[in-house]
Formats: C-alpha cells, structure tokens, sequence
C-alpha cells in the first residue's frame, strides 16, 4: 500500500480536546484513494488512531465506497485483538473483538473512537447532494 504523506496538520476535526496534531495522509486501496486523519491519544498509555473515508459512492465497494480505520498501540496499552471466525465457513474471519484493560485504556479509547466518528461524518457526503450536484454539474 503506497502512502503519501502531505505533512498536514489539521485542527477542529475532532471535539475531543483542543492541543493536538493531526496529521493528513492519501492511503490507496487499489486504484481508489482514501484521505485519511491521523492523531495520538496520550494517558498512561497511547495509542495512534487513523481513519477515513471516500464518502458514498452509490454502492458497495464495487462502486469505489471505502471506508478505513486503524487503531495501534504505541506504548502501555493492556489491548487484545482476536479475529471472530464464522460459524458457517471453515477459518473465515467475519469480524474482530477487541479487550482492553485499564482505566487509561478506557479514556483513550472513548477518545479514539469519538475521533474515527468525527472524521467519517466530516467526509460523507449526503447520498441526496450527491446526485443533486451530478445533475447540476
């Protein structure tokens, strides 16, 4: 996967706190590119947070619809992620499940998921201005 890194800082996407970096990134899936935010969120652990997304697209990701999310440890978090795996297929994964333990580990990761939400709902695009600025444009 190619990253571009744009060396952007933005504030005001997340309303979580007020004194941080956020970093602006282009992130490819195949030929379609995802400009994605990044931050890090310090207690006594910290983890770094990335999302972003292409907003609706009028389909599925046939239709070029991605939406992306990263949450890693940089140091002290008490985290465990464990694929869940399907109950119908043989070793398919259909989804993940993640535990974490700590007071720190709570804080950081209300922050963390509060900033993955701000960020989608700051790139999707309403689906009816969506076709309204087709049929304009």
């Amino acid at each position: 996967m190619l990253w571009i890194d744009k060396k952007e800082s933005r504030k005001g996407i997340s309303t979580t706190d007020i004194n941080y970096e956020i970093k602006s990134r282009s992130r490819w899936f195949g030929p379609n590119m995802v400009t994605t935010y990044e931050r890090e969120f310090c207690h006594a652990n910290i983890l770094n947070v990335e999302a972003g997304t292409t907003g609706y697209k009028g389909g599925d990701s046939g239709h070029g619809g991605i939406t992306y999310f990263r949450i890693s440890d940089l140091g002290g978090t008490d985290i465990e992620v464990r694929p869940v795996l399907s109950s119908r297929i043989d070793d398919e994964i259909e989804g993940f499940e993640v535990k974490l333990g700590g007071d720190s580990e709570l804080d950081t990761i209300i922050l963390a998921l509060k900033f993955i939400v701000d960020v989608l709902e700051s790139q999707r695009k309403n689906p009816r201005e969506v076709i309204l600025n087709e049929l304009d444009g």
